[in-house]
């Protein structure tokens, strides 16, 4: 069972009542005798009591002593250590090897990239240099990826629109339908066009004309369909009345002489500079939704990129490889900088160690400070309870007898005597811990001069090694300028 002390001094303080009871009975029979030198049966056990509990007492001490004791041997002996040093040149020559291993393995890639930057502004350059233009470009777009979006949303947007004007002549499926195949048709050819129209500012001919026949044929195409479309939601909706809810779309579109009628004659009327039966406000909107959707789609789609034919796709091309190559020297310049700092850390690592264990030690010390001065304080505690016992039974006991108690009866001595468990506390003393602490204090702070020295000097190593990295990386351009002439 585990030692405690609080309830083995209150057990001990309980028992005396008890005593004195004993004391009386022991008196009215003239025990102990006048001549008795020894203590009887109770007064034994009074003693015997006290003396286990400081037995005790003095065992955890110790035992908690000899922890700390052993923490700071332990602590000490690291601190000694000299092997818990980094070797400097250890430190320069792993670094170095790691940095020049890495640099070796990168240096194929990173010329490569090189090449591939100069090759791309090379295309660039020329392109611009037989146009006759500047290096510099105002028109480049970083990605079409955000065009296209927009006439995404313009497609949707016309949808919305269209379904609203059909759904009072259709069936929202058929309404959906119908206004779908609307703007996809409105919008996809729309944006073909505006994007090969480009080519009227290029330098082939063939392609202008072509540019230009498609801008009219789509313009064409573009009248004529959302002159059809137009003019069939007024048919559907001046016959809503007699057209059933139900299949209205493949019923009239497909089945309907009106319809086939409105597609091959009325959606013409424009071109014959004749108004088409266009009856209501709504259908009329329709058509210029659509106009106005087909006109934006073919802007953006020339927008879309340089104006120049191929211009936009080098200089994204020219960004592209430019921005791998940066990254990659960023890159390389991380790696090494890691190597760096993985040295560095075994260097902070060392001192984060010394400081632990220097740390540790004066812990472990004044742990043991406090023990021994917490011993004392409970060893006072016991004596001072074996001493109100043993005067509590005398008190008792010369009240009640009638010859004279035993001469011991006067003695102030309270000894528990149980010297053979005492704790030598003379390597434990004030003046021997602080000398302790003094010379271990002393061995920390050579301990952590010496890392700064190393951290000092392996620094400035890291200084050259960073000149020695950017005359790589040169070493890599010249590499490259070997394999690729800039003709600029």
């Amino acid at each position: 069972m585990k030692f405690d002390f609080k309830d083995s001094i209150k057990q001990l303080a309980d028992q005396e009542g008890n005593i004195i009871v004993t004391a009386k009975g022991d008196a009215l029979v003239e025990m102990p005798s006048t001549n008795d030198t020894e203590f009887e049966v109770t007064q034994t056990k009074i003693k015997v009591e006290c003396k286990k509990i400081s037995s005790e007492l003095i065992g955890e001490v110790k035992k908690q002593i000899h922890e700390y004791s052993n923490q700071m041997s332990t602590c000490l002996a690291s601190l000694r250590d000299v092997a818990a040093l980094p070797n400097i040149e250890g430190l320069k020559n792993s670094v170095q090897l790691d940095t020049n291993n890495y640099l070796n393995q990168s240096s194929q890639k990173f010329t490569q990239l090189i090449i591939e930057y100069w090759t791309a502004e090379k295309a660039k350059n020329l392109f611009l240099q037989e146009k006759g233009m500047t290096s510099e470009s105002s028109d480049a777009p970083i990605s079409t990826k955000a065009h296209y979006m927009i006439l995404l949303s313009y497609a949707v947007i016309e949808t919305i629109l269209n379904v609203f004007l059909f759904n009072s002549a259709l069936s929202m499926p058929d309404a959906l339908m119908l206004s779908s195949a609307i703007s996809v048709l409105n919008i996809g050819p729309a944006v073909m066009v505006g994007n090969y129209l480009r080519n009227v500012n290029g330098s082939i001919e063939t392609r202008k004309y072509l540019a230009i026949m498609f801008l009219f044929v789509w313009g064409f195409f573009t009248i004529w369909m959302n002159t059809a479309v137009s003019v069939y939601r007024s048919y559907l909706t001046s016959q809503e009345a007699l057209i059933s809810n139900t299949s209205i779309l493949s019923q009239n579109l497909i089945n309907s002489p009106r319809v086939a009628e409105i597609f091959s004659s009325d959606a013409f009327s424009l071109f014959l500079f004749k108004m088409p039966p266009i009856k209501d406000a709504l259908s009329m909107c329709l058509w210029l939704i659509g106009i106005l959707a087909a006109i934006v789609a073919c802007w953006k789609g020339y927008s879309s990129d340089e104006k120049l034919p191929e211009l936009g796709k080098l200089n994204r091309n020219f960004n592209e490889k430019k921005e791998e190559y940066i990254l990659f020297e960023k890159e390389v310049r991380e790696n090494v900088a890691s190597y760096y700092q993985k040295h560095i850390s075994l260097i902070k690592s060392a001192q984060s160690k010394f400081e632990s264990n220097y740390r540790d030690y004066k812990s472990a010390a004044q742990l043991i400070t406090e023990k021994i001065s917490d011993y004392v304080s409970k060893n006072k505690e016991i004596i001072g309870k074996y001493e109100i016992l043993l005067k509590a039974y005398r008190n008792e006991n010369k009240k009640w007898r009638k010859s004279p108690p035993p001469d011991y009866f006067k003695e102030i001595n309270f000894d528990l005597e149980v010297e053979e468990d005492k704790l030598n506390f003379e390597n434990y003393s004030k003046l021997n811990m602080d000398a302790n602490l003094n010379d271990v204090q002393s061995l920390y702070n050579e301990k952590i001069e010496v890392l700064n020295e190393i951290s000092s000097e392996f620094y400035n190593y890291v200084e050259k090694l960073n000149e020695q990295l950017e005359i790589k990386i040169n070493d890599f351009h010249q590499n490259a300028s070997q394999k690729f002439i800039k003709p600029f």
